[in-house]
Parts: C-alpha cells; sequence; structure tokens
C-alpha cells in the first residue's frame, strides 16, 4: 500500500510539473527577450542619468514586473518545483504514516541511516524529542527534497525530510534493504536464498523434481539428446513443404509457417484501433498488483 500510494504522488507530481514547466517556459523565454529589450535601452539611453519614472515609462512598468515575476517562477520550478508539489502531498502522506512506521522494520548491513531514522519519527510521534536533531541522518532525501530540507536558520523541515524518508523507505522495500522478518512478501533478499545446509538436505529431491541429470551424467545425457533431435530432423524435415536445403542453404516458402487469413488481420487491426491508451507505470503498477 505504502508503495503504491507513493508512486501515484509521484505520478501526480511529475504530471504537475511537467504542465507548469512547459506553461512557464513559454514565459521564461519571453521574459528573457522583453529584460534584454529593456537592457538595451538602458544602455543606449542618450543622457548619462535616468530617472526611475522615465526608465517604467520606456519600458513599461507593468511588463516589467511581469517579466520578473515570470523569471522567479521558473527558476523555482527548476530549482524545487517537483519538490515543493510532493511537499504538498505531506498531509495525505501522514494520515496512515505515524501507524505504519511502527511496524517492526527490519535491515540489511548498509542501512543503518534508514533505521536510525525511523526512530528518530517514532519518537517524535510519541513527544520524547521536541525536534528533528541537527545530526539526524540525511544521506537517504532525495535530490528533489534537498533545497527545501533546511530553513534559512539551517534548521531540518520535518515536513521535508519526512517525506524523503517515506519515499526511501519505499524503494528499500522494494530493493529488500528494508523489511518485515515475518512478512511472506517484504522478507530479507538472503532469507530466499538457500544456505549450504539446507541445500545438501534438498539437492537429491531437488535434481528429481526437476528431471536433471547428476554432474557426471550431464553430458552423455545431454550428446543423447542432441543425436536423437538431430536424428528426427533429418527425417522430418521438408515432409510439410515449408523449407527445404538447396545449395546448401536453409529455403523458407513463407516468412510463417502458419497461414494467416486475411478477415484475421483485419480485425487485429479493429482490435489495436479500439484498445484505449495506457500510460506506461500504470501499466507497470496493474502488473505488479496482479
Amino acid at each position: 500500500m505504502h508503495y503504491q500510494f507513493l508512486m501515484e504522488i509521484c505520478r501526480h507530481a511529475k504530471n504537475i510539473h511537467e504542465k507548469k514547466h512547459r506553461e512557464f517556459r513559454r514565459k521564461q523565454k519571453k521574459a528573457i527577450d522583453r529584460m534584454l529589450e529593456m537592457t538595451e535601452i538602458l544602455l543606449s539611453w542618450p543622457n548619462e542619468t535616468i530617472s526611475k519614472k522615465d526608465f517604467l515609462l520606456q519600458s513599461g512598468e507593468e511588463t516589467l514586473n511581469e517579466s520578473i515575476s515570470n523569471l522567479y517562477i521558473f527558476k523555482r520550478l527548476e530549482e524545487r518545483g517537483y519538490g515543493d508539489i510532493l511537499l504538498a502531498r505531506y498531509p495525505s502522506l501522514r494520515k496512515y504514516f505515524s501507524e505504519f512506521i511502527k511496524l517492526p522494520f527490519a535491515i540489511e548491513p548498509g542501512n543503518e541511516d534508514l533505521m536510525a531514522a525511523i526512530k528518530t519519527v517514532i519518537k517524535l510521534d510519541a513527544g520524547e524529542l521536541k525536534s528533528i536533531p541537527d545530526k539526524i541522518p540525511v544521506s537517504f532525501i532525495p535530490k528533489e527534497l534537498r533545497r527545501a530540507l533546511r530553513d534559512r536558520s539551517g534548521k531540518i523541515n520535518r515536513n521535508a525530510w519526512e517525506m524523503g524518508l517515506a519515499l526511501a523507505i519505499k524503494d528499500a522495500l522494494r530493493s529488500g534493504d528494508l523489511y518485515l522478518p515475518q512478512s511472506k512478501q517484504h522478507v530479507s533478499f538472503w532469507d530466499l536464498m538457500l544456505d549450504e545446509t539446507s541445500w545438501t538436505s534438498n539437492r537429491e529431491e531437488s535434481f528429481k523434481e526437476l528431471n536433471q541429470p547428476k554432474a557426471g551424467k550431464a553430458k552423455p545425457l545431454l550428446t543423447q539428446q542432441f543425436t536423437a533431435s538431430a536424428a528426427k530432423a533429418e527425417k522430418t524435415f521438408g515432409q510439410d513443404g515449408f523449407a527445404t536445403i538447396h545449395a546448401g542453404k536453409l529455403r523458407l516458402k513463407r516468412d510463417d509457417k502458419a497461414y494467416i487469413p486475411a478477415s484475421v488481420s483485419n480485425l487485429q487491426k479493429a482490435i489495436n484501433t479500439s484498445m484505449p491508451a495506457v500510460r506506461i507505470e500504470q501499466l507497470l503498477m496493474e502488473v505488479d498488483q496482479k
């Protein structure tokens, strides 16, 4: 649920950011052209001094303010626009995150910062900590939230830090670096592997179930299977008229052995035309759910 929820948040945030970016990219280009024109007016002014009133009258105060505003908006979109949109979803995240974070998580070696951050959130929610410590781990925070991570005084912004932690947990659960020991799905990667003792006890039974030869018998069996397949191919080759050997080269009479009627091709085109369009990330999420 956590993974799918954050995937949906990220998808919506990227769509909104891309839409705003396209809109203000056009406005930004016009604003740059206008600012260049104003700079030329200022540099080519005939007198040594110029009053603010004369300059604004010549360049247009309203246009100037609009151009400056558009440039600032585009600059923020470039630097932290995606992160700002993610942070706007923080209240929705908190509706379940305070309970979700209490699950008995375990980590693989090398992810100690992530576990320390999880324990810090639990202490903050319980009132054991009044604010986020200055030396709290931030290595897992994605670059999109880095600019919003600290305020002007240098203190950590909890909303940005906790949203970054939620995203890091999503990825860690997916990779197996973070897991639930009692879970059947979100388990440690190494719990899925057979250790030497287990393999020794299951080795004989596994070979029988998979119908695989032992190491010493593999080569003779492969040779036997190849010889039998080659003999069968030599006997049946050419009987269906699909393929022949001519001058030592393979010749195929059709691209595909199966004959496809024109009616089938027309039906396939009609089906393809009627199929709805779907975003690739939505399709992957549906496949993952199944």
